[in-house]
């Protein structure tokens, strides 16, 4: 998953968060990680994680915080994660020319970072935007895929098929 890690200099409060979540009252974001950790029984639940607090530790060691006993880690406690992405339509048949808009759904509801991120298998069989909308290039097959933008592993693949007419 990704994070960005905000501090207060005041408080001397260190917030792990979601990569692109709002800074909480009073603090700015001093860098980002990746926490990919499937067989970590703490994952990102538990603020103090001993993966998570190194990475939070060489963030801080960056910006010339080095008395780690003064600072307080905290998780963002508003911080929902992505359990699943799923796609509609799911497959796309579409004539070459043609468009289709991708609906994606995250789970759950409340997910902390509801974006995502699309990509094509194929490009030359069916191109897809930032936005979702897939446009049917040439004859074939290829898959688009919708994944979370706040973990990749989180993601739906939707087959294409692209006629010639």
């Amino acid at each position: 998953m990704d994070f960005q890690l905000a501090f207060n200099a005041t408080t001397k409060i260190a917030t792990i968060q979601s990569k692109g979540d709002a800074l909480p009252a009073g603090s700015s974001k001093i860098g980002e990680f990746v926490h990919e950790a499937p067989t970590d029984k703490l994952g990102v639940t538990e603020a103090h994680n001993h993966v998570l607090y190194h990475h939070v530790r060489d963030l801080l060691y960056h910006q010339h915080i080095y008395d780690m006993q003064a600072v307080e880690i905290s998780l963002d406690s508003d911080f929902k994660a992505v359990t699943g992405v799923t796609a509609l339509p799911n497959p796309i048949t579409r004539v070459v020319g043609q468009t289709q808009q991708i609906t994606p759904t995250v789970a759950p509801a409340d997910a902390s970072n509801k974006a995502v991120l699309y990509e094509s298998a194929n490009p030359a069989r069916a191109t897809v935007s930032a936005s979702g909308l897939v446009t049917a290039v040439s004859a074939g097959s290829t898959t688009i895929r919708v994944a979370s933008a706040s973990d990749t592993t989180k993601y739906v693949d939707i087959p294409v098929t692209v006629t010639a007419s």
